[in-house]
């Protein structure tokens, strides 16, 4: 008798702690949402690599060990600041606002996913 008693109140208290933990972990999830750089952000991003391209190194020679920092858009190319102080006009074109500034080399606001994925390790999450 005494064993029957014993593994129906185990039973029991097994019952009630997987309640317990299933009522906890659904309430215990963060919401959360993924967050991807905008359209001008990633044409930025794009333009700033672009730069180092073969098909630009004749414009870039004097400043081919040093790192763009910045460029402005100009109708049908870009001005591009390298961080030895050189300024490079090179003929690219682009689809972003003319005469703005874009920064180059910065990370883009903790948005490693700039392909619009969000598999693998790259992708940063916004916890809202």
């Amino acid at each position: 008798m005494s064993t029957q008693r014993f593994c129906r109140k185990n039973w029991i208290v097994l019952l009630l702690l997987w309640i317990a933990h299933a009522i906890g972990f659904g309430c215990s999830t963060p919401t959360r949402s993924w967050v991807y750089p905008t359209q001008d952000e990633q044409e930025a991003s794009l333009i700033c690599n672009q730069v180092y391209n073969p098909e630009y190194a004749a414009f870039t020679v004097n400043s081919r060990l040093s790192s763009i920092s910045r460029f402005i858009v100009l109708e049908n190319q870009i001005l591009a600041f390298f961080n030895d102080g050189n300024r490079v006009i090179l003929p690219i074109e682009t689809d972003l606002p003319a005469g703005e500034e874009f920064p180059c080399g910065a990370r883009l606001k903790n948005y490693p996913c700039i392909l619009g994925t969000n598999e693998g390790s790259n992708c940063s999450r916004k916890h809202l």
